[in-house]
């Protein structure tokens, strides 16, 4: 159905038309559609082009020039200003979250990967980012963030791995890795904090969490 969408947003449509198809999309959060939104957002103008900058906005994590309102979104730019109705975001948004797609809380300060792990559970389900700093051979890597939308290194958080490409995590000697559901394992590390096994427990729970139909929206 997403391709299809996809598919749809990429021919020379009304600008009305494609804003449905782009708000749609932007949705689902996938990381392939980022440069179809862009590049849609690119080629309008306007006041009427505003929904299409909004919908490449909404692709990435963190998104300054979007706020939460009471109904939906309300973004700017150039001095001009649209409100976007949208019943799910206000759902999350009523919550104190930020979604759809899901994302971090931006109000929130991010939580240090240490301490009791059913805390850190908590944290990034109710919309907190935990930061584990990892190493692997004695080597210090990006910290890893763990987010109730997936994972990342990226402190911007404008890329991640999102939890349903995710088949699960293991162990590699010291270090966890993940294996995704097309491809081979990718290696994360050791968090020094918590250790392999503290790490393993901690990214296994908040992904189970974050994909059962009973955890907090």
């Amino acid at each position: 159905m997403l391709d299809g969408i996809a598919e749809e947003l990429a021919k020379d449509r009304p600008t009305d038309e494609r804003a449905a198809l782009a708000l749609t999309l932007a949705r689902a959060a996938r990381a392939r559609d980022r440069v179809l939104l862009a590049r849609v957002a690119a080629e309008s103008s306007g006041p009427e082009g505003l929904a299409l900058h909004l919908a490449s906005a909404l692709g990435t994590l963190a998104p300054l020039a979007v706020e939460r309102a009471d109904g939906g979104y309300r973004y700017r730019r150039g001095g001009e200003t649209l409100y976007v109705e949208d019943p799910v975001a206000a759902h999350f948004h009523a919550a104190g979250r930020w979604g759809p797609p899901l994302r971090p809380n931006p109000d929130r300060s991010p939580r240090l990967a240490r301490g009791a792990p059913d805390a850190l559970v908590r944290e990034v389900l109710d919309g907190g980012v935990v930061v584990a700093p990892v190493r692997s051979e004695g080597m210090y890597l990006p910290a890893l963030r763990i987010l109730r939308a997936g994972i990342t290194r990226d402190a911007a958080l404008k890329s991640i791995v999102r939890w349903p490409d995710i088949a699960g995590f293991g162990r590699v000697g010291d270090r966890i890795a993940y294996e995704p559901r097309a491809g081979d394992p990718v290696l994360l590390g050791e968090s020094p904090a918590l250790g392999a096994d503290g790490l393993l427990e901690l990214l296994t729970r908040v992904r189970s969490g974050a994909l059962s139909p009973h955890a907090p929206a």
